[in-house]
């Protein structure tokens, strides 16, 4: 982050980053009296610096992009090349996905500490206790966020073993 980004805003989507920062239409400032800055405000706080966002929606192109080559796979079952391919992609998907999801927990586990060293400088006791309620709310939704991930792991090889089952009799005529 370095010290010109001391703050970080978890996000599940772009949309959701993009709605909390708002521009006043005709002065073209930033409108510091909603959104974000409003909930800063609440807590007696200001943000003045520039803050950065971080938006788990992008590994959602993943899942989308394996199953299109999944169902290329089920259109071109007889041919052996067409599946060494799908196989090579499959391995490096899952590798991208692997390393996409440490990420997120090396990037979630850097922000739970980032929190648990700064917050006591800005915030009450009663800030701080509806922050870390906050906290345990979304490391909740991770969790469950990661058991999907997994499920949809366990689907993805039984379709993959599925696919190598019918693609045996075709590599052995080969």
């Amino acid at each position: 982050m370095g010290e010109d980004n001391m703050l970080v805003v978890v996000c599940k989507s772009y949309a959701v980053a993009g709605s909390l920062e708002r521009y006043d239409e005709e002065s073209g400032r930033i409108d510091r009296e909603r959104h974000l800055h409003a909930i800063a405000n609440e807590f007696g706080k200001s943000i003045k610096a520039r803050f950065s966002f971080i938006c788990v929606e992008h590994i959602r192109y993943l899942v989308d992009d394996l199953r299109e080559k999944m169902a290329d796979i089920d259109n071109h079952v007889g041919e052996e090349a067409g599946a060494k391919e799908v196989k090579r992609h499959f391995k490096e998907t899952e590798f991208r996905r692997r390393h996409l999801e440490q990420e997120n927990q090396d990037l979630l586990k850097s922000l739970k500490e980032f929190q648990e060293s700064h917050i006591q400088e800005f915030l009450s006791a009663s800030s701080l206790k509806k922050l870390r309620n906050k906290l345990r709310s979304l490391e909740q939704i991770h969790k469950e966020c990661s058991r999907k991930s997994r499920a949809r792991e366990v689907e993805w090889d039984l379709k993959m073993e599925e696919l190598t089952r019918r693609l045996e009799p075709v590599q052995i005529r080969a």
